[in-house]
């Protein structure tokens, strides 16, 4: 139970800080006006609804990519596959919250859940993730 616990916290903690990683990149790519007052939520909502269609792809392949990180890791620590479905969950969740408090546009709002659960489904299948196979000792057979 405690690998499971430890596993998932792990993703959860590469998975955020994958997110974070990404978004820094779209800012330094598409950097936000010297103006703006993100303490207030409108005022940053107005902004997002007129962000480049390419700061927009780098939140929603933050969101994916955190998910797909924090999922690999999750999966492979706790070796199985349900446990990238539990990081992208809170990547989402994380995702959602994010988009409560500053508006976006709706497809955004769509992609906030998309997203993070397309990255943990991605996760919990791919080969690295997979708990490995036990070999068979010849006594076995």
């Amino acid at each position: 139970m405690a690998r499971y616990i430890g596993a998932i916290a792990a993703g959860i903690l590469v998975g955020f800080a994958t997110v974070w990683i990404v978004e820094t990149i779209g800012h330094a790519l598409y950097p936000l006006p010297s103006d703006i007052a993100l303490d207030d939520p409108a005022a940053a909502g107005r902004h997002a609804d007129s962000m480049p269609i390419g700061a927009q792809l780098f939140v929603i392949a933050a969101w994916f990519l955190g998910a797909l990180a924090g999922g690999s890791v999750a999966a492979r620590i706790a070796q199985a596959r349900w446990a990238a479905w539990l990081v992208g969950a809170a990547v989402a969740i994380g995702a959602v919250a994010f988009i409560f408090w500053i508006p976006h546009p709706e497809a955004m709002q769509i992609a906030a859940v998309v997203a993070p659960l397309a990255g943990g489904l991605v996760a919990g299948h791919w080969p690295a993730a997979r708990a490995p196979r036990m070999k068979r000792r010849a006594s076995d057979a």
